[in-house]
Protein backbone atom coordinates (compact mmCIF):
# COMPACT_ATOMS: atom_id res chain seq x y z
CA UNK A 1 0.00 0.00 0.00
CA UNK A 2 0.84 3.70 0.15
CA UNK A 3 0.10 6.82 2.14
CA UNK A 4 -1.12 10.25 0.94
CA UNK A 5 1.53 12.69 -0.25
CA UNK A 6 2.09 15.45 2.30
CA UNK A 7 5.44 16.79 1.08
CA UNK A 8 6.66 19.56 3.37
CA UNK A 9 3.17 20.82 4.26
CA UNK A 10 3.09 21.69 7.94
CA UNK A 11 0.19 20.61 10.11
CA UNK A 12 -1.19 17.81 7.93
CA UNK A 13 -0.63 15.08 10.51
CA UNK A 14 -2.02 17.21 13.33
CA UNK A 15 -4.96 18.99 11.69
CA UNK A 16 -6.07 16.98 8.64
CA UNK A 17 -7.74 13.61 8.11
CA UNK A 18 -5.82 11.34 5.73
CA UNK A 19 -7.81 8.89 3.63
CA UNK A 20 -5.16 6.22 4.27
CA UNK A 21 -4.71 4.06 6.25
CA UNK A 22 -8.38 3.21 5.78
CA UNK A 23 -9.06 1.98 9.34
CA UNK A 24 -7.95 5.32 10.79
CA UNK A 25 -9.98 7.18 8.16
CA UNK A 26 -13.16 5.24 8.98
CA UNK A 27 -12.82 6.11 12.68
CA UNK A 28 -12.29 9.79 11.80
CA UNK A 29 -15.24 9.70 9.37
CA UNK A 30 -17.54 8.42 12.13
CA UNK A 31 -16.48 11.33 14.34
CA UNK A 32 -16.88 13.79 11.48
CA UNK A 33 -20.45 12.67 10.80
CA UNK A 34 -21.32 13.27 14.44
CA UNK A 35 -19.72 16.72 14.33
CA UNK A 36 -21.79 17.59 11.26
CA UNK A 37 -24.97 16.39 12.96
CA UNK A 38 -24.29 18.60 15.98
CA UNK A 39 -23.42 21.61 13.81
CA UNK A 40 -19.79 21.93 14.93
CA UNK A 41 -18.57 21.17 11.40
CA UNK A 42 -20.27 23.18 8.65
CA UNK A 43 -17.55 23.41 5.99
CA UNK A 44 -15.29 20.59 4.82
CA UNK A 45 -12.23 21.08 2.61
CA UNK A 46 -10.92 18.17 0.55
CA UNK A 47 -7.34 18.53 -0.69
CA UNK A 48 -6.74 16.45 -3.81
CA UNK A 49 -8.13 16.89 -7.32
CA UNK A 50 -7.66 13.36 -8.61
CA UNK A 51 -10.36 10.72 -9.00
CA UNK A 52 -10.05 9.65 -5.35
CA UNK A 53 -10.51 13.20 -4.00
CA UNK A 54 -13.55 13.89 -6.18
CA UNK A 55 -15.15 10.50 -5.53
CA UNK A 56 -14.69 10.61 -1.74
CA UNK A 57 -15.98 14.20 -1.56
CA UNK A 58 -19.14 13.35 -3.50
CA UNK A 59 -19.68 10.19 -1.45
CA UNK A 60 -19.37 12.14 1.81
CA UNK A 61 -21.69 14.85 0.58
CA UNK A 62 -24.27 12.28 -0.48
CA UNK A 63 -24.09 10.54 2.89
CA UNK A 64 -24.36 13.77 4.86
CA UNK A 65 -26.97 15.65 2.84
CA UNK A 66 -29.11 13.05 1.11
CA UNK A 67 -29.37 10.39 3.80
CA UNK A 68 -29.74 12.67 6.83
CA UNK A 69 -33.11 13.93 8.11
CA UNK A 70 -33.81 17.36 6.63
CA UNK A 71 -34.65 18.85 10.01
CA UNK A 72 -31.44 17.65 11.61
CA UNK A 73 -29.03 20.41 12.68
CA UNK A 74 -25.89 20.83 10.59
CA UNK A 75 -26.79 18.55 7.69
CA UNK A 76 -26.37 21.31 5.09
CA UNK A 77 -22.59 21.15 5.14
CA UNK A 78 -20.53 23.05 2.55
CA UNK A 79 -17.67 21.48 0.60
CA UNK A 80 -14.63 22.98 -1.08
CA UNK A 81 -12.29 20.95 -3.31
CA UNK A 82 -8.69 22.18 -3.43
CA UNK A 83 -5.98 20.99 -5.85
CA UNK A 84 -2.55 22.21 -6.86
CA UNK A 85 -3.10 21.15 -10.48
CA UNK A 86 -4.54 23.63 -13.01
CA UNK A 87 -7.50 21.30 -13.63
CA UNK A 88 -9.24 18.40 -11.96
CA UNK A 89 -8.47 14.77 -12.85
CA UNK A 90 -5.38 15.55 -14.95
CA UNK A 91 -4.89 11.85 -15.79
CA UNK A 92 -8.35 11.48 -17.31
CA UNK A 93 -9.96 12.48 -20.61
CA UNK A 94 -11.59 15.88 -21.12
CA UNK A 95 -15.03 14.26 -21.28
CA UNK A 96 -14.63 12.87 -17.78
CA UNK A 97 -13.64 16.28 -16.43
CA UNK A 98 -16.59 18.00 -18.10
CA UNK A 99 -19.10 15.64 -16.53
CA UNK A 100 -17.52 15.89 -13.08
CA UNK A 101 -17.20 19.68 -13.20
CA UNK A 102 -20.90 19.95 -14.08
CA UNK A 103 -21.71 17.52 -11.28
CA UNK A 104 -19.71 19.48 -8.71
CA UNK A 105 -21.30 22.75 -9.81
CA UNK A 106 -24.81 21.26 -9.61
CA UNK A 107 -24.08 20.14 -6.07
CA UNK A 108 -22.67 23.57 -5.10
CA UNK A 109 -19.15 22.31 -4.39
CA UNK A 110 -16.61 25.14 -4.53
CA UNK A 111 -13.55 24.19 -6.60
CA UNK A 112 -10.14 25.86 -6.19
CA UNK A 113 -7.56 24.78 -8.79
CA UNK A 114 -3.89 25.75 -8.94
CA UNK A 115 -3.77 26.20 -5.17
CA UNK A 116 -0.61 24.94 -3.48
CA UNK A 117 -1.39 24.39 0.20
CA UNK A 118 1.56 25.37 2.38
CA UNK A 119 0.09 24.60 5.81
CA UNK A 120 -2.93 23.20 7.60
CA UNK A 121 -3.51 25.34 10.67
CA UNK A 122 -5.36 24.70 13.93
CA UNK A 123 -9.06 24.96 13.26
CA UNK A 124 -8.50 23.25 9.90
CA UNK A 125 -7.75 26.44 7.93
CA UNK A 126 -5.64 25.99 4.79
CA UNK A 127 -2.84 28.45 4.10
CA UNK A 128 -1.49 28.85 0.59
CA UNK A 129 0.35 31.17 -1.78
CA UNK A 130 2.99 33.81 -1.29
CA UNK A 131 0.42 36.11 0.33
CA UNK A 132 -0.52 33.43 2.88
CA UNK A 133 -4.15 33.50 1.84
CA UNK A 134 -6.34 31.23 3.95
CA UNK A 135 -9.22 28.98 2.98
CA UNK A 136 -11.60 28.57 5.90
CA UNK A 137 -12.85 25.12 6.85
CA UNK A 138 -13.97 23.23 9.93
CA UNK A 139 -12.39 19.97 8.77
CA UNK A 140 -9.78 19.03 6.16
CA UNK A 141 -9.47 15.72 4.35
CA UNK A 142 -6.13 14.96 2.69
CA UNK A 143 -6.60 12.82 -0.45
CA UNK A 144 -3.52 13.52 -2.55
CA UNK A 145 -1.32 11.20 -4.64
CA UNK A 146 0.52 8.15 -3.36
CA UNK A 147 3.62 8.35 -1.16
CA UNK A 148 5.60 5.33 0.12
CA UNK A 149 5.11 3.97 3.64
CA UNK A 150 7.64 5.58 5.99
CA UNK A 151 9.15 2.27 7.14
CA UNK A 152 10.62 1.65 3.68
CA UNK A 153 13.22 4.39 4.21
CA UNK A 154 14.92 2.30 6.93
CA UNK A 155 14.35 -1.12 5.38
CA UNK A 156 17.69 -1.39 3.58
CA UNK A 157 15.87 -2.35 0.40
CA UNK A 158 16.68 -0.63 -2.90
CA UNK A 159 14.36 2.33 -3.47
CA UNK A 160 13.77 4.54 -6.49
CA UNK A 161 13.87 8.35 -6.58
CA UNK A 162 10.34 8.48 -5.18
CA UNK A 163 11.41 6.21 -2.29
CA UNK A 164 9.18 3.36 -3.42
CA UNK A 165 10.54 -0.19 -3.51
CA UNK A 166 12.54 -0.77 -6.68
CA UNK A 167 11.45 -4.00 -8.39
CA UNK A 168 11.94 -5.59 -11.80
CA UNK A 169 9.34 -6.93 -14.23
CA UNK A 170 9.11 -10.13 -12.17
CA UNK A 171 8.02 -8.09 -9.09
CA UNK A 172 11.38 -9.01 -7.60
CA UNK A 173 13.41 -6.61 -5.45
CA UNK A 174 16.46 -5.34 -7.32
CA UNK A 175 18.55 -5.55 -4.15
CA UNK A 176 17.30 -8.55 -2.15
CA UNK A 177 16.74 -11.88 -3.89
CA UNK A 178 14.33 -13.14 -1.23
CA UNK A 179 11.98 -10.13 -1.46
CA UNK A 180 9.05 -9.63 -3.83
CA UNK A 181 6.63 -6.70 -3.84
CA UNK A 182 3.43 -5.64 -5.60
CA UNK A 183 0.95 -2.79 -5.45
CA UNK A 184 1.47 0.85 -4.53
CA UNK A 185 4.51 0.28 -2.29
CA UNK A 186 6.67 -0.64 -5.27
CA UNK A 187 7.55 0.61 -8.76
CA UNK A 188 8.83 -1.46 -11.65
CA UNK A 189 12.09 0.02 -12.90
CA UNK A 190 11.70 1.51 -16.37
CA UNK A 191 7.91 1.16 -16.47
CA UNK A 192 5.41 4.03 -16.39
CA UNK A 193 1.99 3.44 -14.83
CA UNK A 194 -0.09 5.17 -12.14
CA UNK A 195 -0.45 4.08 -8.53
CA UNK A 196 -3.85 2.42 -8.84
CA UNK A 197 -5.63 -0.58 -7.43
CA UNK A 198 -6.33 -1.79 -10.96
CA UNK A 199 -2.61 -2.44 -11.47
CA UNK A 200 -2.11 -3.88 -8.00
CA UNK A 201 -4.92 -6.40 -8.57
CA UNK A 202 -3.40 -7.50 -11.90
CA UNK A 203 -0.03 -7.98 -10.18
CA UNK A 204 -1.52 -10.32 -7.57
CA UNK A 205 -1.69 -13.54 -9.62
CA UNK A 206 1.79 -12.90 -11.04
CA UNK A 207 3.15 -12.38 -7.54
CA UNK A 208 1.58 -15.63 -6.31
CA UNK A 209 2.95 -17.54 -9.29
CA UNK A 210 6.43 -16.09 -8.89
CA UNK A 211 6.61 -16.84 -5.17
CA UNK A 212 5.93 -20.50 -5.93
CA UNK A 213 8.34 -20.46 -8.88
CA UNK A 214 11.13 -18.90 -6.80
CA UNK A 215 10.77 -21.55 -4.08
CA UNK A 216 10.73 -24.29 -6.72
CA UNK A 217 13.77 -22.85 -8.50
CA UNK A 218 12.03 -22.46 -11.87
CA UNK A 219 11.63 -19.51 -14.24
CA UNK A 220 9.66 -16.45 -13.13
CA UNK A 221 6.78 -14.84 -15.05
CA UNK A 222 7.02 -11.21 -16.18
CA UNK A 223 4.26 -8.72 -15.41
CA UNK A 224 3.48 -6.15 -18.11
CA UNK A 225 1.32 -3.15 -17.08
CA UNK A 226 -1.63 -2.59 -19.39
CA UNK A 227 -1.52 0.58 -21.52
CA UNK A 228 -4.92 1.76 -20.27
CA UNK A 229 -7.01 0.87 -17.24
CA UNK A 230 -10.73 1.26 -16.82
CA UNK A 231 -11.74 3.69 -14.07
CA UNK A 232 -15.33 3.79 -12.77
CA UNK A 233 -15.88 6.95 -10.72
CA UNK A 234 -18.97 7.22 -8.55
CA UNK A 235 -20.60 10.65 -8.22
CA UNK A 236 -22.24 10.07 -4.84
CA UNK A 237 -25.70 8.99 -5.88
CA UNK A 238 -26.30 5.87 -7.96
CA UNK A 239 -24.54 7.36 -10.96
CA UNK A 240 -20.99 6.86 -12.21
CA UNK A 241 -18.56 7.85 -14.94
CA UNK A 242 -16.43 5.39 -16.90
CA UNK A 243 -12.99 6.50 -18.06
CA UNK A 244 -10.81 4.45 -20.40
CA UNK A 245 -8.04 6.25 -22.26
CA UNK A 246 -9.70 8.94 -24.40
CA UNK A 247 -13.15 7.37 -23.97
CA UNK A 248 -15.74 8.30 -21.37
CA UNK A 249 -19.41 7.59 -20.74
CA UNK A 250 -21.70 7.96 -17.76
CA UNK A 251 -25.09 7.04 -16.38
CA UNK A 252 -26.95 5.12 -13.69
CA UNK A 253 -26.15 1.93 -15.58
CA UNK A 254 -22.42 2.62 -15.14
CA UNK A 255 -22.96 2.81 -11.38
CA UNK A 256 -24.81 -0.53 -11.42
CA UNK A 257 -21.92 -2.00 -13.40
CA UNK A 258 -19.39 -0.60 -10.93
CA UNK A 259 -21.41 -1.80 -7.94
CA UNK A 260 -21.60 -5.32 -9.37
CA UNK A 261 -17.85 -5.43 -10.05
CA UNK A 262 -16.99 -4.13 -6.58
CA UNK A 263 -19.35 -6.48 -4.72
CA UNK A 264 -18.22 -9.50 -6.72
CA UNK A 265 -14.56 -8.67 -6.03
CA UNK A 266 -15.07 -8.09 -2.29
CA UNK A 267 -17.17 -11.27 -1.92
CA UNK A 268 -14.07 -13.28 -2.78
CA UNK A 269 -12.46 -12.13 0.48
CA UNK A 270 -15.41 -12.51 2.87
CA UNK A 271 -15.07 -15.52 5.16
Amino acid sequence: GSTPVTGSVAGVDEHAIAVKPVDAFLAAWARLQQQVRTGTVKRIAVVGGGAAGVEVLLAMQHQLTQNAPRAEVGTEVEFVLVTDTPRLLPRHAAGVRRVLVRNLARKHVAVRTGVVVTAVEPGAHLRHGASDERIAADAVLWITGAAPPQWLANSGLALNDGQFLNINKYLHSTSHAEVFAAGDCATIAGASYPKSGVYAVRQGPVLAQNLRAYLAGVSLTAYTPQAHALALISTGEKHAIASYGALSFHGNWVWRWKDSIDRTFMARYVI
